[in-house]
């Protein structure tokens, strides 16, 4: 791990899921390819690529230049193939919040502004909408059953 933060640090070399990651979100294509989305779906498994990969979307999905929308669009595309096909141990980390505040940031992005390219703006506005419904609904459900999974009893048992 501390080597990993020291590529990072000091721009090492990348590793593979990073420039997986990068090919979606760096590509500037609105239609990704399933074979890229389905190699970063695989590697979700690994608690720690969970880790790298919700920080790679929370860099898109607050992404500042509307110039990159391209990138914004990815994350939300990625999201919701995660959301769909991912380890159900994202979806409860993600509501137990040991990422970023998923259902926020989509709220953000439902009022995403680009007045010089207003398609633009409706699609990334309406991807998010319907994304954030979604994940809403997902995030609830996994949150009820993450006590289940990770020895909530004690949980449980201080609640009655």
């Amino acid at each position: 791990m501390a080597a990993g933060i020291f590529q990072r640090a000091f721009g090492g070399k990348k590793n593979s899921l990073e420039v997986d990651l990068g090919r979606i979100t760096e590509s500037g294509v609105i239609e990704i390819p399933k074979e890229l989305l389905d190699v970063v779906v695989e590697a979700a498994v690994g608690e720690d690529e969970r880790r790298e990969i919700m920080r790679h979307l929370r860099e898109c999905l607050t992404e500042p230049a509307i110039k990159r929308w391209r990138r914004v669009y990815a994350g939300l595309v990625l999201v919701e193939e995660l959301a769909k096909r991912g380890p159900p141990a994202l979806l409860v980390e993600t509501a137990q919040g040991h990422h970023f505040d998923l259902v926020q940031r989509l709220s953000l992005l439902e009022h995403f502004e680009n007045t010089g390219d207003r398609r633009v703006q409706n699609m990334v506005r309406t991807k998010a909408t319907a994304l954030r419904a979604e994940m809403v609904t997902r995030l609830q459900a996994a949150g009820d059953e993450a006590p289940l999974q990770s020895g909530g009893d004690a949980i449980k048992n201080t609640a009655s």
